[in-house]
């Protein structure tokens, strides 16, 4: 599954609610199927929001994945 994945996993504060998740692909500009997995099998369920260098993406709770953002070109 994933070779390089970096994962923040920091605290909570109390009387927070988490909404979604995050990481980061460091070998991959695409998410892929662990991320959708992952997803899928969370409780309480909720979206996840996958960093590579060329876009940011969801990945939401019913497995469906949409752009979030486009990196812009360097030169």
């Amino acid at each position: 599954m994933h070779k390089g994945l970096i994962v923040n996993r920091g605290g909570v504060p109390p009387g927070a609610t988490v909404v979604a998740g995050n990481h980061s692909h460091v070998l991959s500009d695409v998410p892929e199927d662990s991320d959708v997995f992952y997803v899928l099998t969370r409780k309480p369920p909720m979206s996840e929001f996958v960093g590579t260098q060329t876009a940011i993406y969801e990945v939401k709770a019913d497995g469906a994945i949409r752009v979030v953002e486009k990196m812009k070109k360097r030169k």
